[in-house]
């Protein structure tokens, strides 16, 4: 029998001085989350946990924190609970609705595309979840298929507020980064421009887009690629890719994907009312349910009651199977940050956008003799999409508008950082950043960093998804101390990635002022 006592989460804890841990549902590179029980309200709870050696980390802490105060805020039937947030020792997490149900995402993989009935129904669902979010001056920012829950009380439910900005709040706002999934960002979010309440409208446009036709409107060789490409086209009509789209449901779609946020619904109410507008007799439409999924317009009498969740003989509770008017769906707990870049909790689907959260295996599902295969990863020239600077400890942004002058080709123009006063950054903050985002994964050799400045140090990070903190990046495969001029660095020992980070300790000069900057020409990877 487990001992409780010994520190670390593990089935019969009880933390809080209330919640007994039941079994781990899922885990992610910054927490993992566990199914409780609530002994005093007898109920079943989603408990979010921080990693152990995360938890001593102010940056971390605040924004695990961040999402719970986020999240709480809010009250509506179709944006996930949060119950608490316990401090125990080593331990910080997060007390939230434990969902049965199944993810859009799993829907739409089962079934390619879904009928326009069930379209509709997502979208009002969805829609009245982000108005009483954006009521409250909070901007979900990562809506996507995988972060909306088809539950078997037939709730449509939004969860992961992890990346969430609330109005007011601009200490932690991090503009110039792409926070969000590649597929489902908004333009101005790639373009690091303001974010308000119209980008998550795009998002949903994105959303229901492929809900209606099994595609999404951009699709490219790689997610910088993907997210680019929104910047230089409108979005292709739905009846390009489904002629049957009902020609209302097209509009509305439409409307949504306006590269210009002014030329969105203004609001989630007011896309919620244009989506209850949809005439699907215009044109026809897939009533019938094209696919082989119960709608949400099942009559009264042909619901099944969830059938009773049996035990295990130690009391844990597997995992259980119920029948609902999305057909058999999993227990799954979606919760869970997206930092960006940055959630806190990702699990990565080949092939697929990242995705908060997981749907859980029933222990004993897989054979000891199951062969788990990895993904092929195929590997691509080492080309530079698109540059994001990055200043977390100042303002969020360094120069950010004039990042793509630092790889466009033309050793005359250059990216600054801004100009300081002082030699070494580290006497105002840790650093400042800049991101280079790859055109797929690749293997990096070696970097020519172009420039006039004398006396600069950096070090170099490569690896997938980095974000914006430094102690949570691989250790550095190459740095430069008192640089002088144009150098090249060999990256000894470089894993495979699509993220090569510069993180700049020492601006040194390049100016005949006696102010320092750091200022690149061009950079150049092999």
């Amino acid at each position: 029998m487990t001992d409780p006592t010994i520190p670390g989460p593990r089935p019969g804890r009880v933390i809080g001085h209330r919640y007994e841990l039941v079994q781990r549902i899922a885990t992610g590179g910054m927490a993992e989350v566990w199914e409780g029980h609530d002994p005093v309200l007898e109920r079943s709870v989603a408990v979010k946990i921080l990693h152990p050696h995360l938890s001593g980390d102010h940056g971390f802490l605040t924004r695990f924190h961040r999402e719970a105060l986020a999240a709480a805020r809010l009250s509506h039937t179709s944006i996930v609970s949060i119950f608490d947030t316990v401090t125990d020792g080593d331990l910080e997490a997060i007390v939230m609705e434990l969902l049965i149900g199944r993810t859009l995402r799993d829907a739409l993989d089962e079934f390619g595309r879904l009928d326009d009935p069930t379209t509709l129904e997502i979208g009002r669902q969805v829609a009245d979840a982000l108005r009483e979010a954006h009521r409250c001056g909070v901007v979900h920012r990562d809506i996507k298929p995988s972060n909306i829950v088809l539950c078997a009380d037939r709730r449509v439910v939004v969860t992961d507020f992890g990346i969430a900005k609330a109005s007011e709040d601009t200490d932690l706002t991090v503009t110039g980064t792409l926070l969000g999934t590649a597929k489902y960002l908004s333009p101005e979010q790639v373009e690091g421009t303001t974010v308000d309440p119209r980008s998550d409208l795009y998002s949903l446009g994105v959303v229901l887009y492929e809900c209606a036709t099994g595609e999404v409107p951009f699709r490219a060789d790689n997610d910088a690629a993907t997210a680019l490409a929104r910047l230089h086209q409108a979005a292709p009509l739905a009846r390009r890719v489904r002629p049957d789209t009902p020609l209302d449901l097209e509009a509305v779609i439409d409307r949504c994907l306006a590269r210009q946020p002014s030329g969105r619904p203004s609001t989630a109410a007011e896309l919620h009312a244009q989506l209850s507008g949809v005439d699907l007799d215009v044109l026809g439409g897939n009533h019938d349910a094209t696919v082989a999924i119960a709608t949400g317009h099942i009559d009264d009498e042909d619901w099944d009651e969830p059938e009773p969740i049996e035990e295990y003989d130690d009391g844990s509770i597997p995992v259980g199977r119920v029948r609902n008017w999305f057909a058999t769906m999993f227990v799954v707990v979606l919760v869970g940050v997206a930092i960006a870049v940055a959630s806190l909790l990702f699990v990565t689907r080949p092939d697929d956008d990242t995705v908060a959260g997981a749907t859980t295996t029933t222990p004993g599902e897989l054979g000891d003799d199951t062969e788990i295969v990895s993904p092929v990863v195929e590997l691509v020239p080492p080309t530079i999409a698109a540059a994001v600077p990055f200043d977390p400890g100042g303002d969020g942004v360094e120069q950010n508008e004039r990042a793509g002058l630092a790889h466009d080709g033309d050793p005359t123009t250059a990216w600054p950082t801004e100009t300081y006063r002082r030699p070494q950054l580290g006497s105002l903050k840790a650093g400042v950043g800049f991101r280079l985002l790859l055109d797929g994964t690749a293997s990096v050799s070696t970097i020519r960093i172009d420039t006039n400045t004398t006396g600069f140090a950096l070090s170099v990070h490569v690896g997938t998804d980095l974000g914006d903190l430094a102690d949570t990046w691989p250790a550095p495969v190459g740095t430069v101390t008192d640089g002088e001029g144009s150098v090249t660095i060999e990256l000894d020992g470089a894993p495979v990635g699509d993220e090569v980070v510069l993180w700049i300790t020492e601006q040194g000069s390049s100016r005949t002022d006696g102010r320092l900057r750091l200022e690149i020409n061009e950079i150049v990877l092999s």
